[in-house]
């Protein structure tokens, strides 16, 4: 079994977590991430092909907060 590497994390509340890693065994030069959301007792993820370098919190204008990750060179995913 691949064991994950948590590279970064965000802490919103009590219920709400926010986590990049990437595999154990992964390339070091290949950038990826595998971005993690867990909710409400719930956990959820996705992969993207770009590193992480921030998990930043976004205040939406119409309310509401998400997460953004963004990678060195200021992508946002």
């Amino acid at each position: 079994m691949t064991k994950l590497v948590l590279t970064r994390a965000r802490a919103i509340t009590n219920e709400v977590l926010y986590a990049a890693g990437i595999d154990d065994d992964a390339d070091a030069a290949e950038p990826m991430t595998k971005a993690y959301q867990y909710f409400h007792d719930k956990w959820q993820s996705r992969e993207f092909p770009v590193a992480t370098q921030r998990i930043v919190l976004y205040h939406r204008p119409e309310g509401g907060r998400i997460a953004v990750y963004m990678s060195r060179r200021g992508e946002m995913f």
